[in-house]
């Protein structure tokens, strides 16, 4: 049994403007845990794309596999096992909403117990860091 979480943050920004940040891999080190993009290929992003990232000195290769107008699905192997995360921005009344899901194919106690809790504290933290930096990137 893997652990998953799902949240949503509401943006006053449009749709266009959320996903200017998370739609563009080059950025994710602004507003997740990545310290840095160290290459995205091939260009444009497109089903099999992949993303390399560095964090705590460690390298982490993503693959896309699902890009869509506003959503892009991508996984990652982890130290904990594959890591699989979804960004979708849809028109909310108040400007538009950034829904972002992950699951991480881990099971056992551990799995329910840190690693569920964590995965949803980083989303948190993800959803939030994009809307305030697509807030600062709109103006």
């Amino acid at each position: 049994m893997a652990v998953s979480a799902e949240l949503y943050q509401v943006s006053g920004r449009s749709p266009e403007q959320l996903w200017q940040v998370v739609g563009d891999p080059w950025r994710l080190a602004e507003w997740t845990d990545a310290e840095r993009v160290d290459s995205v290929e091939p260009q444009p992003v497109t089903v099999g794309t992949r993303i390399t990232t560095a964090q705590d000195g460690d390298e982490r290769v993503w693959r896309v596999i699902t890009v869509e107008p506003r959503l892009l699905e991508m996984t990652a192997e982890t130290n904990r096992g594959l890591l699989g995360v979804g960004i979708r921005v849809v028109r909310d009344p108040l400007g538009s909403r950034l829904i972002m899901a992950a699951q991480l194919a881990a099971t056992g106690l551990r799995a329910q117990m840190v690693d569920g809790p964590a995965l949803r504290r980083s989303l948190d933290r993800w959803c939030s860091a994009a809307v305030r930096v697509a807030r600062a990137s709109s103006g």
